[in-house]
């Protein structure tokens, strides 16, 4: 006599969804959700520690200070343009990033390694979260200890 055989059965038919893979696809929609939301606002943040940077290369061969963080301010608030409703009725472009001169902190610093440029501010970033109709501000802020020494390129030619 053949030995009888048991066999389980899913809990839920062929190709059906369980409630773990319902949160998985909730997951995966809600990271996608929060990329297209904040991947501009990262790309744009990154965009500014690359004009600091640019700037502060710049601060090697040019002593002033004042000219160079007022140029600084100028291209970081041309960096990206986000459109508002203005007093009138209609639609406007305004800098994304705010940013005056006399809000960056511009030190040239002696350091142990050698000359260093201290650059440091702060700037609000309006954050809107389309089909949920909300908008947050967010603080970024821009930190950075650049390095003004001159490379030593050996002997010229």
């Amino acid at each position: 006599m053949p030995a009888s055989r048991t066999t389980h059965r899913l809990p839920h038919g062929r190709g059906a969804i369980s409630w773990v893979t319902a949160v998985m696809l909730l997951a995966l929609a809600l990271g996608a959700y929060l990329a297209w939301v904040w991947f501009p606002i990262w790309m744009t943040h990154y965009d500014v520690k690359a004009v600091v940077q640019e700037y502060a290369n710049l601060a090697i061969h040019n002593p002033s200070d004042g000219d160079l963080r007022e140029r600084m301010a100028k291209k970081i608030e041309s960096l990206e343009y986000e459109q508002v409703l203005l007093d009138n009725g209609t639609v406007g472009r305004q800098p994304a990033i705010r940013l005056a001169s006399q809000d960056v902190t511009w030190e040239r610093e002696n350091g142990e390694a050698g000359p260093v440029l201290h650059v440091a501010f702060e700037y609000q970033r309006r954050i809107f979260y389309p089909f949920v109709k909300a908008e947050r501000i967010k603080t970024m802020t821009i930190d950075l200890r650049l390095d003004l020494s001159r490379p030593d390129w050996g002997t010229r030619r």
